[in-house]
């Protein structure tokens, strides 16, 4: 279990979203902030675990069903989504493209929805959110590489959706801890921070990890 968790450390470095952090932000200073806030990051919480367990089902069933080709097979995708993230960090580097930024009319309705809504808005927006999609396979794939014992899968699961959504608990955490007069100036901070850095994170983030991908796929197929 232990090398499993030092296996998905690096995931969390790459699940760093500046927009993801801005957006709580944004709900924990509209009304019912904090339900909101934990609502969205309960939606992404969710739509990651379902994705690790579905990750995990489908590598299992290739090894499986097909234990010569399953090697190769996952390989290959590690491959053509490094490959991808490449392309997404080129273009955030390039352009205003924002591959973590929710359609618009999510970000305007947003402030409006209730808690129950915004859960919702995130969760199926999570479920199409490629370079998250991208970070929990990788992640799935060491955990069935591993074959933990049936408790420890389910941890190691927990643990990986935990590190898709661990920068959104930042805000939050400063929100329930600083005084009124010191979150809102440090919240207005690290927001304007993260608006100004945001596509040299973004494109740094999604390249390193594109490169991971293409490098651990690959050397095996080459191996």
């Amino acid at each position: 279990m232990g090398q499993v968790v030092l296996q998905l450390l690096p995931l969390a470095a790459g699940a760093i979203a500046p927009t993801l952090v801005s957006l709580v932000v944004i709900l924990l200073s509209s009304e019912r902030g904090y339900a909101k806030a934990g609502a969205f990051i309960l939606g992404k919480y969710t739509a990651s675990l379902l994705w690790g367990f579905f990750f995990l089902a489908f590598t299992g069933y290739l090894t499986h069903k097909y234990p010569r080709a399953s090697g190769p097979a996952v390989s290959i995708i590690a491959v053509l989504l490094g490959g991808l993230l490449v392309i997404l960090s080129l273009r955030a580097f390039l352009s205003a493209y924002d591959p973590d930024a929710p359609p618009p009319k999510i970000m305007a309705l947003l402030d409006k929805l209730g808690p129950g809504m915004v859960f919702g808005a995130s969760f199926l927006w999570s479920l199409l959110h490629f370079r998250f999609i991208a970070l929990l396979y990788v992640g799935a794939a060491g955990i069935a590489e591993a074959a933990l014992p049936g408790l420890e899968v389910v941890l190691a699961l927990l643990l990986l959706a935990l590190f898709m959504i661990w920068p959104m608990l930042i805000p939050m955490g400063i929100f329930l801890t600083l005084g009124e007069q010191r979150r809102i100036t440090a919240i207005r901070e690290m927001r304007a921070w993260l608006e100004r850095k945001r596509h040299l994170i973004n494109g740094t983030l999604l390249g390193l990890v594109g490169l991971v991908l293409l490098a651990v796929g690959l050397s095996a197929l080459l191996a």
